[in-house]
């Protein structure tokens, strides 16, 4: 193989490994601090070369020479456990269950700053990021933007939602079955064409059909940074129908399910140590919430999965159908699958396996994931969505050519 190649700082399960291989980068070196990450790792790039360390304390001159650098790092600073506002934030942007209280804080990837210390070491042709969208609410954030600008970069930040990336435009790069808003940060060094990261998704317009949509902010003067639905929609290109917001074209998380497994009846109660103990009294008006939301129709066949509902059992109740993307995968399982009974007790649930969240984050069937069921779901959960990592590879490619 030949092209350019990449190192990956906190490379996790390697949604961004992925990712970057399938758009033509090649992966050297793959470094996380966790053993059951790394192993994972491991399993799915032979090839690559891996190292399980804690990053803050690492010598970047031991770091292979690459043309890219990919990380995603989190500041404390940047967390709810810095002390600001960032709860409420969490909550508008549909990710309170990443929440971490200042007395559970841990941290699970090192600083933003290692980033720093690899650049100035490599001088890399480009380093890549992504993060939350609230990772733009850290105190000094624009200050290290700016010191990219010190080190010779031209930096770039978008704001995208991985449920939007990739599809028919893009077959080689399917989406995700998942809501999950992200900050994609791309930077080359001066003297390189800077990648187009504009946000172009399939829509449809109401008047005008399928048509390829364009982000429009909705505060234009503010920040062009945040989440879909919240911050920024996306809008015909078309001037004959006055350029009205559109629905971007979305993947079920249906086709993730693995509808094989077991359920159990809800009135049965859930498995806990060898016995079983009712459901509390949240979970089940939970239950019932999404069943006066969703209620089935007389023609409902449940060939199309249209007899399941999707229920959020964390802190950001959102129930769904099986017909919409998943909402964001967290490090715990939150989802449970509900098919339909004539009454809550009636109902069959479930919670959705980490196999199955694996495929919402893009990560095809045959990948491995290694460890406990715990480390399992916090490998997928921590993960960069594979499709958001070609999407940015592929821009970046045409760049470096």
């Amino acid at each position: 193989m030949s092209g350019p190649t990449s190192t990956h700082l906190f490379c996790g399960l390697g949604g961004d490994t992925l990712g970057f291989q399938e758009a033509g980068l090649i992966p050297r070196l793959a470094l996380n601090h966790a053993p059951a990450a790394v192993a994972s790792h491991r399993l799915n790039f032979p090839d690559c070369e891996h190292d399980c360390a804690d990053i803050n304390n690492y010598d970047m001159r031991r770091l292979p020479r690459t043309n890219v650098l990919f990380g995603s790092p989190i500041c404390k600073e940047a967390s709810p456990a810095g002390g600001n506002a960032a709860e409420r934030t969490q909550l508008e942007l549909g990710e309170a269950d990443s929440y971490v209280s200042p007395a559970t804080w841990e941290r699970t990837r090192a600083t933003a700053y290692d980033l720093f210390r690899a650049a100035e070491v490599h001088n890399y042709d480009a380093v890549v990021w992504e993060n939350v969208p609230r990772f733009a609410q850290w105190r000094l954030f624009d200050w290290w933007l700016r010191g990219w600008e010190q080190l010779g970069y031209v930096p770039q930040v978008a704001s995208v939602n991985s449920a939007h990336l990739g599809g028919d435009q893009d077959s080689v790069n399917p989406r995700a079955r998942q809501h999950r808003d992200r900050l994609i940060g791309v930077m080359v060094r001066k003297g390189i064409k800077p990648p187009d990261l504009r946000v172009r998704p399939e829509c449809v317009c109401v008047e005008c059909g399928p048509v390829i949509g364009i982000q429009r902010w909705r505060n234009p003067r503010g920040r062009k940074i945040g989440a879909f639905g919240i911050h920024y929609d996306f809008i015909c290109p078309n001037r004959a129908c006055g350029h009205r917001i559109v629905a971007p074209v979305t993947d079920p998380a249906f086709g993730a399910l693995d509808l094989s497994l077991p359920e159990r009846r809800f009135g049965d109660g859930k498995p806990n140590r060898k016995k079983f103990t009712p459901y509390p009294d949240t979970t089940r008006a939970r239950v019932q919430a999404a069943l006066d939301r969703f209620p089935a129709a007389q023609a409902d066949t449940g060939a199309d999965g249209s007899d399941y509902l999707i229920v959020h059992l964390g802190r950001n109740s959102n129930p769904r159908t099986v017909q919409q993307p998943l909402s964001t995968v967290a490090c715990k399982p939150h989802h449970a699958l509900v098919r339909r009974g004539v009454s809550v007790d009636e109902c069959r649930m479930r919670m959705l396996r980490p196999h199955e969240t694996a495929r919402m984050q893009r990560f095809p069937k045959p990948y491995a994931v290694t460890g406990t069921v715990a480390e399992q779901y916090t490998q997928i959960g921590n993960a960069v969505p594979v499709n958001l990592a070609h999407w940015a590879g592929a821009r970046l490619l045409a760049s470096l050519a």
